[in-house]
Formats: structure tokens, sequence, C-alpha cells
């Protein structure tokens, strides 16, 4: 859209959420736009009543986050799909940012199939939105599922459904990690967006 499409506002479309980010950053050769320069729209969704989570099986040995903390503890086995990706990226927020004890395990070819190695005990958990978990694996959740929510990410304050999961802005440890946080996290704000 960016370098093809009319510039006289006949043309919109819409976009993965960290789409916008990755433009600011410029931290790759393949992006080529400047998000600065599209007229957002707004979302076709929003994240007040969804979060992107840390989802870790109920017997995995890792039970809290001090337990996932403990220097020298078990580490926890997250798998995610591609490098980059906001299963990745979250991963690494948590182990270099958090203090995590982690193991990613990249390179799963989709969500489903990452739901899969999980369900079959292969990983421990992953992140990922809430809404997709409850849209494909609803039991999961339930009081005694196979899995819980340890983390929450992408909102500034604790889901109602899950109070007891802390929002990794609050397991920050330093000011800077903080606001490094929130700006990882700006592309769930965006949710859908629209331009």
């Amino acid at each position: 859209i960016y370098n093809v499409a009319p510039k006289d506002g006949t043309v919109f479309g819409t976009f993965a959420r960290n789409m916008p980010l990755l433009g600011m950053v410029k931290t790759s050769q393949n992006v080529q736009f400047d998000p600065a320069k599209f007229t957002w729209l707004g979302s076709s969704s929003s994240f007040a009543n969804d979060a992107y989570i840390l989802l870790v099986r109920r017997d995995a040995k890792v039970k809290s986050v001090d337990d996932a903390r403990r220097p020298g503890g078990e580490p926890l086995m997250l798998g995610a799909t591609a490098e980059g990706t906001s299963s990745d990226a979250m991963g690494l927020l948590l182990r270099d940012l958090l203090g995590f004890n982690v193991k990613l395990i990249p390179g799963y070819t989709d969500s489903g199939v990452l739901f899969l190695a999980m369900e079959r005990g292969e990983v421990e958990g992953r992140t990922v939105g809430l809404s997709a978990v409850k849209a494909n694996k609803p039991d999961w959740l339930k009081p005694g599922g196979l899995m819980r929510v340890l983390v929450v990410f992408g909102r500034a304050t604790r889901h109602a459904d899950y109070p007891d999961a802390p929002t990794a802005r609050e397991l920050a440890r330093t000011p800077d990690d903080r606001n490094l946080i929130e700006i990882i996290e700006i592309p769930y704000a965006l949710s859908r967006p629209y331009a």
C-alpha cells in the first residue's frame, strides 16, 4: 500500500499490529515504509477485554513468577513460532527484561501446531493472545484446566479474570525496563489497525 497504492484516500488496509512499530524502529532492511505517513483510522478491536499472556501448563515445574526468576532454577520451556514474532519477542522480554529463566524453542509452524505441542507436553508454555486461547482451547482456562495465566502483557492493569497474574510492567526491575516494556507493548494497544 505504501509503495504502490494511490495517495488519494481511496485505498485502505489492515496490518499486523506490530507493523507500525517495525516501521518506526527500522531495524530490518525489509521495512520500506514510514508509518507516520499513513492516515491511521483506528482499530477493529480493542485490548480492553483482552491481553497477551504467558500461558503455562499447570504441571510445569515453574509454579510462580518467583520460581521463574529464581537464579539457577528450572528453565521454563516456551515454544514460539518464527524469530521476531510476538511469541518469540515476548519470550525474550521475559528473559532479558524480567529475569525469567526461560528456554525459547522457536520454529513451530503456526499457532495450532504450538497449541498441540503444549497439549502433548513438548513445551510447558507460550505467549499468546488470551482471546485466541478462549476461542481455540476454552477448557484450558477453566478452574483445574490444563493451563494457567502467569503474566499479562499489553495492559496497564491486571486482567479482571486473572487478578493473580501480574502485568509485565509490574515486574519490571528498573524504570528504564518498564519504559521499554511499554514501548514493546504498543502493538497491543493498536490491536487490529486500519490505515
